[in-house]
């Protein structure tokens, strides 16, 4: 130990600080939020995460620069850290498909939590300023201060007074007033922070001794429990906060599919990629329940998520981590009993659900604080490290040894100090990056509801130039382009000025939307702002009939057993009136989801254009059955539609019909064969192969170049305003 007593209060101090940040951050970051960023809870949270981390690194330094080594506390908890969040990064460096998005969500989150378990538990030393008695534990106090908040907020939301009514009267914004709307990004998250804490305290009634601890223990129980009886009422099936789950039957399939192939068996398809694995491995049997047309951004359970994402390796990375804290708590469970059950309680969250920011950044930080306890009570595994070794070869003195030492502890205490800071301030830099463009898409929002076109397209702008790599930011600015140009194009009269502008927005709204595909090609969403964008323009911009079939069969190929993208392409194909390939398109569509209506009526049209009306008129037929079942919720004016387009097709088979009866008299008659009246050709059998599913051989994408402008002229035309579905534009509250 250092002598000097002003080094030794100041690592005391750094000691202390350990336990205040930590427990700090216990009581800030399930609350935590902020509303000038587009997502106002997961991003915030990630920045607090920083700056918690980076208070901790700074305390080491100073504390291993005070004791001039380099300090270390080695344990099994951290070794599984390192190794879960190496198997994270190494997954996202050799499979991800963008790396902007691999290190912006879960691998950003785990290098800055192992950051955060590294140097709170290695700065956390024996101390006599901070005795923690189970009298006073700050850190249960300070979780219980968090989840206190979250209960009392569930507890006032049936009498409209809740968390969402208390902001909107706070900041002056409005928020749909609902239970839905968590700090913790989950009204489930929250219930199970509820529960942990609820044991915690009935934890702590059977081991007090004292009449005054138990009775407020027994107090803080009583509030927990109801608060936790009160959110799952509310998520129980059809109430308002009810759960939706991915199927595990097809989180298992997915995950299946992912060990076929060699690379994605070992390392996974990334850490951010699940939604992209799902769309491309989703199995066709997930049509036949009420998610069909759901996409989901993560598995039913974390390990199966994991074994997607992050394969083999990853999975036995976690098994290591989840075996090593159970490990390191149980021996611990007399000093901080209450500790281990909250931490019992959010690790089995992670085994029945996926993993969030929230849950993961609270499960390291409760596995921090118990091993802040353990440490108090034992420097002894505290290892001091040194970069370099000095061996004397020949007779050096022994003041020159000792100060041959004594300059390579410096050394390696400045180098490592040197490289801790710099890692700190590269995080810190690219994540300023990250949260500026979360800002800035927030304004442009605020501008685009107030209004100022301008001010939006220009947020906009400097968000592609914050990240240029980012296919999220290219995807909104592409749609924000193009609905400009369609308010544009719906004026009465257009000024040679507003034909320039048009022709620029929406040349821009295509390159954009090209560059978003380039950057991240197995999003099925950027090939659907593509398309959608092309679909628009046909008639107007050559070749964009092709490019629109192009978008469309790419984002088919990316999510192959989605019907709807298969009856999109056949109404495409139908409006370019080509309709043996829309039928042949509806009938795959039909093939992957056979209780589809809108399917067979697109179908029945079709095949009344190729005058076979005795099958459009089975498959209008087969519309109406389909049609009349609530749980599909077909409006009451499209059943009517088909109704009218059953009775009218009736008229013209029976028609048919008695023609073909006339006919057959007339050959008995005469004795000749009579032909096959119009309207009676077989049905084509559709292009899928049994038990495969794939495109049609002429689906091929086309060999043109994209289009280099829009066509400019005394004659040229503007695109009809686009009927389509509002910008993704980012929004105050968090998607569900």
């Amino acid at each position: 130990m250092d002598q000097q007593p002003q080094s030794s209060r100041l690592v005391e101090l750094t000691s202390s600080l350990s336990s205040y940040v930590v427990a700090g951050f216990l009581a800030l970051f399930p609350i935590f939020f902020l509303l000038f960023t587009s997502n106002p809870i997961e991003i915030n949270k990630i920045a607090l995460m920083i700056v918690a981390c980076s208070l901790l690194g700074l305390a080491w330094i100073v504390q291993i620069m005070k004791k001039g080594s380099v300090l270390i506390r080695p344990s099994t908890i951290l070794a599984a850290l390192v190794l879960f969040t190496g198997t994270s990064v190494l997954s996202a460096l050799a499979t991800s498909s963008n790396r902007i998005d691999a290190f912006s969500g879960r691998t950003l989150v785990m290098l800055v939590m192992t950051g955060f378990f590294f140097f709170s538990t290695t700065i956390a030393r024996r101390s006599t300023t901070i005795a923690l008695s189970s009298k006073s534990n700050l850190f249960l106090w300070a979780y219980t201060f968090s989840a206190g908040l979250l209960g009392i907020f569930v507890l006032l939301q049936p009498t409209g007074f809740g968390l969402p009514w208390f902001i909107n009267r706070s900041f002056g914004v409005s928020l749909p007033n609902s239970i839905t709307f968590q700090t913790t990004g989950s009204l489930l998250l929250t219930l199970f922070l509820l529960i942990s804490a609820t044991i915690a305290h009935l934890t702590e009634v059977f081991a007090q001794k004292e009449k005054l601890e138990k009775t407020i223990h027994s107090g803080f129980f009583a509030f927990f429990l109801l608060a936790s009886v009160v959110t799952g009422y509310f998520l129980l099936p059809n109430n308002e906060g009810a759960l939706i789950f991915q199927p595990f039957s097809s989180s298992w399939s997915i995950a299946m599919d992912i060990l076929k192939q060699p690379k994605t068996a070992l390392i996974g398809v990334g850490p951010e990629s699940y939604l992209s694995a799902f769309t491309q491995y989703k199995p066709v049997s997930l049509n036949t329940t009420p998610y069909w047309n759901v996409r989901f951004g993560s598995a039913r359970i974390e390990v199966l998520q994991i074994l997607t994402t992050t394969g083999i390796i990853g999975l036995l990375a976690f098994v290591f981590f989840y075996s090593s804290a159970f490990r390191t708590m149980f021996p611990l469970r007399a000093q901080t009993r209450s500790l281990v059950t909250i931490a019992a309680t959010l690790l089995l969250y992670h085994l029945v659900f996926p993993a969030t920011t929230v849950s993961f950044g609270i499960l390291v930080a409760i596995l921090s604080a118990i091993c802040i306890e353990k440490n108090r009570q034992n420097d002894q595994d505290i290892i001091a490290l040194s970069l370099f070794s000095v061996r004397s070869r020949d007779l050096y003195s022994s003041f020159t040894e000792q100060k041959s030492e004594r300059l390579v502890r410096q050394i390696s205490v400045a180098l490592v100090s040197l490289l801790v800071f710099l890692g700190q301030a590269w995080s810190v830099l690219w994540f300023e990056r990250l949260y500026r463009v979360e800002v800035l898409l927030q304004q442009s929002y605020m501008a685009s509801v107030a209004g100022d076109l301008q001010k939006q397209y220009d947020l906009q702008a400097k968000t592609i130039a914050l990240l240029p790599q980012s296919d999220r930011v290219r995807q909104i600015f592409a749609t924000t382009n193009y609905l400009i140009a369609t308010g544009i194009a719906g004026k009465k009269e257009l000024s040679e000025q507003d034909k320039t502008t048009l022709n620029a927005l929406v040349l821009q709204a295509v390159q954009e939307a090209k560059n978003a595909t380039a950057l991240n090609p197995l999003k099925t969403q950027n090939w659907e702002t593509l398309l959608s964008i092309y679909q628009q323009l046909i008639g107007v911009v050559p070749e964009a009939e092709q490019w629109a079939v192009a978008g469309s069969v790419r984002a088919i190929q990316t999510d192959p057993a989605n019907a709807m993208l298969r009856l999109n392409l056949g109404m495409l194909y139908a409006q370019l009136q080509d309709h043996n390939q829309a039928t042949l398109l509806y009938r795959q569509a039909i093939e992957l989801k056979p209780n589809l209506p809108g399917a067979y009526f697109q179908l029945s049209i079709s095949l009344q254009e190729l005058s076979r009306f005795e099958e459009a008129y089975q498959a209008m037929v087969q519309a109406q059955t389909l049609a009349k079942d609530p749980t599909l919720q077909v409006s009451e004016e499209e059943i009517k539609v088909i109704d009218e387009q059953v009775a009218a097709l009736k008229k013209v088979v029976d028609d048919l019909q008695k023609q073909r009866e006339a006919q057959q008299a007339q050959s008995q008659t005469t004795g000749t064969t009579s032909s096959t009246p119009t309207g009676t050709t077989q049905q084509q059998e559709s292009s899928l192969p049994s038990g495969a599913i794939r495109l049609p051989e002429e689906l091929g994408l086309p060999e043109e170049e994209a289009p280099t402008g829009v066509p400019t002229g005394t004659n040229e035309s503007t695109p009809e305003p686009v009927a389509t579905s509002p910008s993704p534009e980012p929004t105050p509250t968090p998607a569900e």
